[in-house]
């Protein structure tokens, strides 16, 4: 007699075997998330804001071509030569940023922030305080008017998200696992023929389950 695997009963290997699909799907996403980790270029970010202390707003973005031109990037690896990251490898291996924090339709505002992506952690933050520092002391020689303070000092440098990168590849590695894993729990009742519960039959082989008959004890014995 074939099997027909009907929704129902699916549904109850599903309902039974839940914890197992889920564990077996969560372990193929976290297997998969540290390879991915391990592979990906791990960057650090270290924000410092600062704040344009008479309101005037359109010097801002004469900073931001300032910390981007090659001037200013000269400059702060001459200072980084002098101090503490001189003779480690990482040295120059940085990107600086200046970001104007507009939020909604706050289109005005004097506040800045000057990113710095590095691949350690202890090096970005260094390098956001060196740059914070290297404009507020030589900004005023290359634009009249800028009158520059720190808000807040660099921060501690975290890693760059890159979970939003690989949150696709995650959540279809769970999907994998959890489906492979719930294939394979099926298929193998479908060989085996595993009596699961009293519907069983009626689930399977669509006859209705007209009731049960337990053989007694004494009729097992002389069956055997």
């Amino acid at each position: 007699m074939d099997i027909e695997l009907n929704s129902r009963f699916v549904f109850k290997l599903l309902k039974r075997h839940l914890f197992l699909v889920a564990l077996v799907g969560f372990l193929f996403a976290g297997i998969l998330a540290t390879l991915e980790i391990k592979m990906q270029n791990q960057n650090y970010k270290s924000s410092g804001e600062l704040v344009q202390n008479d309101n005037n707003y359109a010097l801002i973005s004469s900073y931001q071509q300032f910390v981007e031109s090659k001037s200013f990037l000269n400059l702060l690896d001459r200072r980084i030569d002098k101090g503490q990251w001189k003779k480690q490898n990482t040295k120059g291996s940085y990107s600086v940023e200046l970001v104007n924090n507009n939020s909604g339709n706050n289109t005005n505002t004097p506040f800045f922030t000057i990113n710095v992506l590095s691949k350690n952690k202890r090096y970005s933050k260094y390098v956001a305080h060196e740059a914070m520092m290297l404009l507020i002391n030589n900004i005023g020689k290359y634009i009249s008017g800028a009158n520059i303070s720190i808000v807040s000092n660099a921060s501690n440098a975290r890693r760059v998200n890159i979970f939003s990168a690989i949150k696709k590849k995650v959540v279809l590695a769970f999907l994998s696992g959890a489906g492979l894993t719930f294939i394979f729990i099926v298929v193998h009742y479908y060989c085996v023929g595993k009596i699961v519960d009293n519907k069983f039959v009626e689930n399977v082989f669509g006859i209705n389950n007209l009731g049960e008959m337990r053989l007694s004890d004494k009729y097992n014995e002389k069956d055997k």
